[in-house]
Protein backbone atom coordinates (compact mmCIF):
# COMPACT_ATOMS: atom_id res chain seq x y z
CA UNK A 1 0.00 0.00 0.00
CA UNK A 2 1.32 3.45 -0.98
CA UNK A 3 1.06 6.28 0.74
CA UNK A 4 0.65 9.99 -0.94
CA UNK A 5 4.45 10.98 -1.11
CA UNK A 6 7.33 8.43 -1.05
CA UNK A 7 9.93 10.63 1.34
CA UNK A 8 9.57 11.46 4.53
CA UNK A 9 11.70 13.40 7.47
CA UNK A 10 13.88 11.94 9.43
CA UNK A 11 16.59 12.85 11.92
CA UNK A 12 19.69 11.11 10.54
CA UNK A 13 23.00 10.48 12.91
CA UNK A 14 25.54 11.52 10.53
CA UNK A 15 28.80 11.01 12.85
CA UNK A 16 28.98 11.51 16.89
CA UNK A 17 27.24 14.84 17.50
CA UNK A 18 25.99 15.50 14.09
CA UNK A 19 21.95 14.66 13.99
CA UNK A 20 20.53 15.99 10.98
CA UNK A 21 17.05 16.56 10.01
CA UNK A 22 16.93 15.26 6.37
CA UNK A 23 14.63 14.49 3.58
CA UNK A 24 14.99 10.72 3.22
CA UNK A 25 13.20 7.44 1.34
CA UNK A 26 9.86 6.71 3.55
CA UNK A 27 9.77 2.72 4.25
CA UNK A 28 7.02 0.42 3.06
CA UNK A 29 5.81 -2.05 5.36
CA UNK A 30 7.14 -4.98 3.30
CA UNK A 31 4.86 -9.17 2.96
CA UNK A 32 4.96 -9.17 6.55
CA UNK A 33 5.59 -5.53 8.64
CA UNK A 34 3.38 -2.45 9.34
CA UNK A 35 4.04 0.84 8.65
CA UNK A 36 3.18 3.28 11.44
CA UNK A 37 3.12 7.17 11.31
CA UNK A 38 4.90 8.40 14.00
CA UNK A 39 3.37 10.82 16.41
CA UNK A 40 5.60 10.69 19.50
CA UNK A 41 9.41 9.10 20.08
CA UNK A 42 11.17 8.85 23.33
CA UNK A 43 14.22 9.73 23.72
CA UNK A 44 15.74 6.38 25.25
CA UNK A 45 19.44 6.92 27.21
CA UNK A 46 20.90 4.19 24.65
CA UNK A 47 20.33 7.15 21.96
CA UNK A 48 22.09 9.94 23.80
CA UNK A 49 25.16 7.47 24.46
CA UNK A 50 24.72 6.91 20.78
CA UNK A 51 24.82 10.95 19.83
CA UNK A 52 27.52 11.47 22.34
CA UNK A 53 29.56 8.75 22.07
CA UNK A 54 29.17 6.57 19.16
CA UNK A 55 28.04 3.94 21.61
CA UNK A 56 24.98 1.46 20.78
CA UNK A 57 24.95 1.64 16.83
CA UNK A 58 23.32 -1.72 16.90
CA UNK A 59 20.60 0.23 18.61
CA UNK A 60 19.85 2.13 15.36
CA UNK A 61 18.90 1.70 11.42
CA UNK A 62 21.38 1.94 9.18
CA UNK A 63 21.06 4.56 6.55
CA UNK A 64 22.48 6.25 3.60
CA UNK A 65 25.59 8.15 4.98
CA UNK A 66 24.40 7.94 8.89
CA UNK A 67 21.68 6.32 11.14
CA UNK A 68 18.51 5.97 12.53
CA UNK A 69 17.62 5.88 16.03
CA UNK A 70 14.71 6.21 18.58
CA UNK A 71 12.77 2.62 19.07
CA UNK A 72 10.18 3.57 21.63
CA UNK A 73 7.27 5.36 20.02
CA UNK A 74 3.59 5.48 19.17
CA UNK A 75 1.80 6.35 16.31
CA UNK A 76 -1.05 5.54 13.98
CA UNK A 77 -1.14 2.48 11.29
CA UNK A 78 -0.54 3.80 7.59
CA UNK A 79 0.10 0.20 6.23
CA UNK A 80 0.12 -3.54 6.33
CA UNK A 81 1.96 -6.03 4.79
CA UNK A 82 -0.10 -8.71 3.08
CA UNK A 83 1.12 -11.29 5.30
CA UNK A 84 1.69 -9.36 8.28
CA UNK A 85 0.92 -11.40 11.31
CA UNK A 86 -0.94 -9.09 13.11
CA UNK A 87 -4.71 -10.35 13.39
CA UNK A 88 -7.43 -7.65 14.80
CA UNK A 89 -5.14 -4.37 13.71
CA UNK A 90 -6.25 -1.96 10.91
CA UNK A 91 -5.16 1.08 9.23
CA UNK A 92 -5.46 3.89 11.57
CA UNK A 93 -5.28 2.22 14.24
CA UNK A 94 -3.54 4.01 17.52
CA UNK A 95 -0.63 1.36 18.37
CA UNK A 96 2.39 2.22 20.49
CA UNK A 97 5.31 -0.23 19.92
CA UNK A 98 8.89 -1.75 19.37
CA UNK A 99 11.01 -0.96 16.02
CA UNK A 100 14.16 0.66 15.32
CA UNK A 101 14.57 3.90 13.17
CA UNK A 102 11.47 6.21 14.86
CA UNK A 103 13.02 9.72 14.67
CA UNK A 104 11.08 9.93 11.89
CA UNK A 105 7.94 10.68 10.38
CA UNK A 106 7.12 6.71 9.55
CA UNK A 107 8.55 3.61 11.25
CA UNK A 108 8.15 -0.08 9.69
CA UNK A 109 7.77 -2.72 12.47
CA UNK A 110 8.47 -5.69 11.18
CA UNK A 111 8.75 -9.06 12.58
CA UNK A 112 9.89 -9.47 15.80
CA UNK A 113 9.59 -12.05 19.05
CA UNK A 114 6.69 -14.71 18.79
CA UNK A 115 6.73 -13.99 14.87
CA UNK A 116 4.87 -11.05 14.86
CA UNK A 117 5.20 -7.15 14.56
CA UNK A 118 5.74 -6.07 18.06
CA UNK A 119 2.80 -3.27 18.26
CA UNK A 120 -0.06 -3.04 21.11
CA UNK A 121 -3.46 -0.77 20.23
CA UNK A 122 -3.78 2.19 22.73
CA UNK A 123 -7.30 2.57 24.62
CA UNK A 124 -8.88 5.68 23.87
CA UNK A 125 -7.76 7.14 27.48
CA UNK A 126 -3.73 6.33 26.77
CA UNK A 127 -2.03 9.52 24.72
CA UNK A 128 0.45 9.38 22.28
CA UNK A 129 2.94 11.08 25.01
CA UNK A 130 2.05 8.33 27.40
CA UNK A 131 2.21 5.64 24.92
CA UNK A 132 5.59 6.19 23.68
CA UNK A 133 6.84 5.50 27.61
CA UNK A 134 5.93 1.82 27.34
CA UNK A 135 8.69 0.50 26.62
CA UNK A 136 10.86 2.21 29.31
CA UNK A 137 7.95 1.15 31.77
CA UNK A 138 8.33 -2.61 30.76
CA UNK A 139 11.94 -2.20 31.74
CA UNK A 140 10.92 -1.35 35.21
CA UNK A 141 8.33 -3.49 35.89
CA UNK A 142 10.84 -6.69 34.52
CA UNK A 143 13.25 -4.87 37.62
CA UNK A 144 10.89 -4.80 39.79
CA UNK A 145 9.24 -8.69 39.00
CA UNK A 146 13.00 -9.64 39.36
CA UNK A 147 13.55 -8.38 42.80
CA UNK A 148 10.24 -9.63 43.77
CA UNK A 149 9.81 -7.37 47.13
CA UNK A 150 7.22 -9.09 49.83
CA UNK A 151 5.38 -7.24 51.81
CA UNK A 152 7.26 -5.44 55.05
CA UNK A 153 10.40 -5.08 53.07
CA UNK A 154 12.42 -1.97 52.42
CA UNK A 155 13.23 -1.23 48.59
CA UNK A 156 15.83 1.25 47.45
CA UNK A 157 16.07 2.47 43.81
CA UNK A 158 19.21 3.66 43.27
CA UNK A 159 18.59 6.73 40.38
CA UNK A 160 15.85 8.44 39.73
CA UNK A 161 15.80 8.35 36.09
CA UNK A 162 13.19 7.10 33.29
CA UNK A 163 13.43 3.72 34.78
CA UNK A 164 14.30 4.16 38.38
CA UNK A 165 11.18 6.40 38.60
CA UNK A 166 9.27 3.66 36.79
CA UNK A 167 10.02 1.21 39.15
CA UNK A 168 8.46 3.43 41.83
CA UNK A 169 5.38 3.54 40.22
CA UNK A 170 5.48 -0.35 39.47
CA UNK A 171 6.52 -0.93 43.22
CA UNK A 172 3.14 1.95 44.14
CA UNK A 173 0.92 -0.16 41.95
CA UNK A 174 1.80 -3.92 42.31
CA UNK A 175 3.75 -4.30 45.84
CA UNK A 176 1.82 -1.39 47.96
CA UNK A 177 3.32 -3.16 51.07
CA UNK A 178 6.69 -2.69 50.41
CA UNK A 179 8.54 0.67 52.02
CA UNK A 180 10.22 2.46 49.39
CA UNK A 181 13.67 4.61 49.51
CA UNK A 182 14.99 6.36 46.44
CA UNK A 183 18.44 8.52 46.10
CA UNK A 184 19.47 10.49 43.06
CA UNK A 185 21.85 13.80 42.90
CA UNK A 186 18.98 15.65 41.52
CA UNK A 187 16.38 17.32 43.53
CA UNK A 188 13.80 17.74 40.78
CA UNK A 189 14.14 14.11 40.28
CA UNK A 190 13.79 13.62 43.66
CA UNK A 191 10.53 15.19 43.98
CA UNK A 192 9.04 13.30 41.17
CA UNK A 193 9.93 10.37 42.74
CA UNK A 194 7.99 12.01 45.99
CA UNK A 195 5.13 12.40 43.88
CA UNK A 196 4.90 9.13 42.94
CA UNK A 197 5.05 7.63 46.16
CA UNK A 198 8.30 6.91 47.86
CA UNK A 199 8.41 6.92 51.48
CA UNK A 200 12.29 8.63 51.63
CA UNK A 201 14.09 10.35 49.27
CA UNK A 202 17.87 10.76 49.57
CA UNK A 203 20.50 12.94 47.66
CA UNK A 204 23.54 11.35 47.30
CA UNK A 205 25.25 15.16 46.86
CA UNK A 206 24.89 15.81 50.68
CA UNK A 207 25.29 12.31 52.40
CA UNK A 208 27.23 9.22 52.29
CA UNK A 209 24.57 6.93 51.39
CA UNK A 210 26.23 3.87 52.38
CA UNK A 211 26.98 4.96 55.97
CA UNK A 212 23.66 6.99 56.16
CA UNK A 213 21.23 3.87 55.34
CA UNK A 214 23.56 1.56 57.78
CA UNK A 215 22.87 3.86 60.46
CA UNK A 216 19.67 4.11 60.11
CA UNK A 217 18.64 0.09 58.95
CA UNK A 218 21.03 -1.58 60.48
CA UNK A 219 24.13 -3.82 59.28
CA UNK A 220 25.19 -6.78 59.96
CA UNK A 221 28.94 -8.58 60.18
CA UNK A 222 30.02 -10.81 56.51
CA UNK A 223 32.22 -13.50 57.20
CA UNK A 224 35.65 -13.11 55.32
CA UNK A 225 34.85 -9.03 54.82
CA UNK A 226 36.55 -6.55 56.57
CA UNK A 227 33.38 -4.33 55.97
CA UNK A 228 29.74 -4.55 57.45
CA UNK A 229 26.65 -5.30 55.08
CA UNK A 230 23.95 -3.11 55.01
CA UNK A 231 20.31 -4.43 56.01
CA UNK A 232 18.46 -3.28 52.74
CA UNK A 233 16.02 -6.52 51.44
CA UNK A 234 16.07 -5.10 47.70
CA UNK A 235 18.86 -2.90 45.90
CA UNK A 236 17.45 -1.78 42.53
CA UNK A 237 20.41 -0.14 40.60
CA UNK A 238 19.35 2.25 37.74
CA UNK A 239 22.02 4.85 38.07
CA UNK A 240 24.50 2.91 36.01
CA UNK A 241 28.17 3.84 37.03
CA UNK A 242 30.44 1.72 39.59
CA UNK A 243 29.97 3.56 42.17
CA UNK A 244 26.31 2.88 42.60
CA UNK A 245 27.03 -0.63 41.34
CA UNK A 246 29.31 -1.11 44.56
CA UNK A 247 26.97 0.54 47.06
CA UNK A 248 24.11 -1.82 46.33
CA UNK A 249 26.14 -4.50 46.94
CA UNK A 250 27.18 -3.10 50.21
CA UNK A 251 24.04 -2.09 50.98
CA UNK A 252 21.67 -5.48 50.22
CA UNK A 253 20.68 -7.63 53.17
CA UNK A 254 22.89 -10.77 53.67
CA UNK A 255 21.98 -13.92 52.76
CA UNK A 256 18.02 -13.02 51.80
CA UNK A 257 18.56 -9.63 50.08
CA UNK A 258 18.17 -8.85 46.58
CA UNK A 259 20.50 -6.86 44.09
CA UNK A 260 18.95 -5.63 40.29
CA UNK A 261 21.28 -4.09 38.22
CA UNK A 262 19.13 -2.72 35.38
CA UNK A 263 21.62 0.18 34.25
CA UNK A 264 24.11 -0.41 31.21
CA UNK A 265 27.45 -0.25 32.54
Amino acid sequence: MQTETQTMKAAILRDVRDLQVVDTARPEPGDDGVLVRVRTVGICGTDLHTYKLGLFREMSLPVADGALFGHEFSGDIAAIGPHANVPGFAVGDRVTGIALGAYAEYCRVGTGFGGRPMLVKLPDAVTYEEAATLEPLVVSMTAVERAAPKPGERVLVIGAGMIGLGCVQIMQACYPESEIVVCDVSEKRLAMAAEFGAHRCLNARSLDLVTALKADYGASNVMYNATTSGLLDVVIECAGIPLTLNQALELARPGSGRVVAVALY
